[in-house]
C-alpha cells in the first residue's frame, strides 16, 4: 500500500498491531531536510514499511511526528542516524576529545557553540567526528527516548569495508540528495576517500565525482561507480551520469533485510543509507 503526497511518502504492508510493534525494529534517519523511518520485523528479516518525510523546517517535523501512530507504543529497538551532517576522520592515535572542535573546524565552519560527537571507526583505526542535528534528534528523542544514536558516515564505512575485505580493484559508492552527495572510495581492503560534498544540481554532484576520480587516479571508464539515493533506473539522470561513468550501478544497498510482496515496489536506491543501518547494527 503506497501513501503520500508532495512531503510524505509511506509504503506500507499493513497497519501493525500492538504487538507486532513491539516485536518489530525500527529504523529512523535525519538529514538536515529529510526524516526517514523504516519497520523491520525482527524475526523474520523483513521489511514492513519505509517512508520518508521532506520538511522545511523543524515545526513540520514536529507536527509530523506529534501526531505519528508510531509514537504510541514500543519497538524491539530503535535506531536513529544523522546523514549529511558536517564530520572528519582523524587517526585514533591523534585524537584527543578536548581538540574535537578545533580538528573538525579544520574542514568545515562549524559554530562555536555547535556540539561535536566523536565515534571510533574501528575497521579503519580512526575517530569520526561529527555535529549532529540537535534540534531535529531533541525532537525525536523525545518520543524514542532509547533510540541508539550513531553517525550514518560511520555506519557507511564499516558496510563498504566489509564488502571490500578482500582485495579487489577501487570502487566507488556515491549517495546522492538534494543538497549532497556523499562519497565512498575503497579498494586494496583499504578506505581511499570518504566525504560529503554540498551540491545544488547534477553538475555540482559530476564535478565533485570527478575531482574524487581524478584524485585519486581512477579510470573513469573503467571504474565502478555504485549510484544511491535519487535516481532512477534508466531515467534520465541515470542516463546523464552513466555518460561519464560507463561502469555506473545502481545501487540497491549492502546486506539488506527482504521485503515483502507488498513493498515490491520499493526503491531501494532511494533508502540505501535507512536500510544498511539496521544490518550494521543488529
Amino acid at each position: 500500500m503506497v501513501t503520500g503526497n508532495d512531503t510524505v511518502f509511506c509504503l506500507k504492508d499493513h497497519t501493525l498491531t500492538l504487538d507486532e510493534q513491539r516485536r518489530a525494529h525500527l529504523s529512523l534517519q535525519l538529514d538536515p531536510d529529510t526524516f526517514q523511518w523504516a519497520v523491520i520485523d525482527s524475526d523474520k528479516d523483513l521489511i514492513l514499511e519505509v517512508g520518508s518525510l521532506r520538511f522545511g523546517h523543524v515545526h513540520d517535523l514536529k507536527k509530523f511526528v506529534s501526531e505519528w501512530p508510531y509514537c504510541q507504543g514500543s519497538f524491539n529497538g530503535v535506531t536513529l542516524t544523522h546523514r549529511g551532517v558536517p564530520y572528519t576522520l582523524v587517526p585514533s592515535g591523534l585524537f584527543q576529545p578536548d581538540n574535537a572542535q578545533r580538528l573538525l573546524s579544520l574542514s568545515h565552519c562549524i559554530d562555536e557553540d555547535a556540539q561535536v560527537r566523536h565515534t571510533s571507526v574501528d575497521v579503519i583505526k580512526a575517530v569520526l567526528l561529527y555535529t549532529p542535528l540537535t534540534d531535529e534528534e531533541e525532537l525525536v528523542l523525545r518520543y524514542f527516548p532509547s533510540a541508539r544514536v550513531y553517525a550514518n558516515t560511520h555506519l557507511l564505512i564499516d558496510a563498504v569495508m566489509r564488502r571490500n575485505r578482500f582485495d579487489r580493484s577501487p570502487q566507488v559508492y556515491a549517495d546522492l540528495s538534494e543538497s549532497f552527495v556523499e562519497v565512498c572510495v575503497a579498494g586494496h581492503k583499504e578506505l581511499l576517500l570518504v566525504n560529503r560534498y554540498d551540491i545544488e544540481g547534477d553538475a555540482d554532484a559530476l564535478y565533485a565525482l570527478s575531482n574524487v576520480f581524478s584524485t585519486l587516479g581512477l579510470p573513469q571508464e573503467e571504474t565502478t561507480l555504485y549510484l544511491s539515493g535519487g535516481i532512477e533506473i534508466a531515467g534520465e539522470r541515470f542516463k546523464l551520469f552513466r555518460k561519464y561513468y560507463p561502469k555506473l550501478q545502481i545501487h540497491f544497498g549492502f546486506e539488506m533485510p527482504k521485503v515483502t510482496m507488498a513493498l515490491g515496489a520499493l526503491r531501494k536506491q532511494a533508502f540505501m543509507s535507512l536500510l544498511n543501518q539496521y544490518r550494521c547494527v543488529s
